[in-house]
């Protein structure tokens, strides 16, 4: 059982403005490249290429896409989200474990063919839950018209929903996500910073000091930016067997990561305070 007492229950049910989450952004090392040389003419060999290697890298996560672990795919990026739990921290290292098994079979399946492979970032921070997706429904409105008519049967008015493509299309949980922010800058930092070559960076916030012994890495690169800092291990091994002997233990929930996410005492605390109730914020 977690003692802390930043992973108290905040209340089941509750739905908070600002959550805490995690974020694994998956990087395609090279592919910029190979059309730069082909002076992005997809006609070319080298950019048939560079076309056939991102088909494998969509068909690679999109099999990984389940009920527990959430993708969108951005070109030659992959985005794994979450909000974390503010009572169990094996939400927390159930993402990270399927993270790690995506970038393992990405990186399995491109070096296969000769490519260099991906980096993953994985980063926690702050999301504001402040943004909802609102799409017209006048296409869905229509469908159910024809139904109601009998000139549309059940079957194939489901078929068709299920292909409607809208004109504006967002991904509520990546936006005013600071985990997205702070992944994705230090993948762009690269090399720069010390996150060089298809290997995964975990953020050390997500875990104890010490990180746990079930968790292996073979360098701890300090980071920053201008308003975000922190220090990312480059993994090794992760020993899922080990962690699960133990419960987990060395891993942090939602309000323990907090805590660590801000400068400011009593993120926790405050983030408790931020309730939604319908589409208004409540103290």
């Amino acid at each position: 059982m977690e003692n802390s007492k930043t992973s108290q229950p905040s209340g089941r049910g509750r739905r908070h403005l600002v959550e805490v989450a995690v974020v694994g952004w998956i990087d395609l090392l090279g592919y910029g490249s190979m059309l730069r040389r082909a002076a992005f003419d997809p006609t070319v060999p080298e950019a048939i290429a560079a076309i056939e290697r991102l088909a494998l890298f969509h068909e690679t996560v999109n099999s990984a896409v389940s009920f527990r672990l959430h993708l969108a795919i951005l070109n030659d990026g992959a985005i794994a989200y979450l909000d974390l739990s503010p009572r169990s921290r094996s939400v927390t290292f159930d993402f990270v474990a399927q993270v790690v098994a995506l970038h393992q079979r990405v990186n399995e399946r491109d070096q296969g063919q000769g490519y260099p492979g991906a980096r993953t970032v994985i980063a926690a921070g702050f999301r504001h839950r402040g943004f909802k997706q609102d799409r017209p429904n006048f296409l869905a409105d229509n469908l159910v018209r024809r139904a109601k008519r009998g000139t549309l049967n059940a079957p194939e008015a489901v078929q068709k929903a299920l292909r409607l493509r809208h004109s504006a299309r967002t991904v509520p949980e990546l936006q005013a996500n600071f985990a997205f922010t702070r992944a994705y800058l230090a993948d762009q930092s690269g090399s720069r910073a010390g996150l060089a070559g298809p290997h995964l960076f975990l953020d050390l916030c997500l875990f104890e000091v010490p990180p746990p012994e079930w968790i292996h890495l073979d360098a701890t690169i300090p980071w920053s930016v201008e308003g975000m800092s922190t220090a990312f291990g480059r993994l090794a091994v992760l020993d899922r067997k080990a962690a699960g002997r133990v419960g987990h233990v060395g891993i942090r929930n939602a309000l323990e990561v907090a805590d660590g996410l801000s400068p400011h005492d009593g993120a926790a605390r405050r983030i408790r305070a931020l309730v939604l109730r319908g589409n208004s914020r409540a103290r």
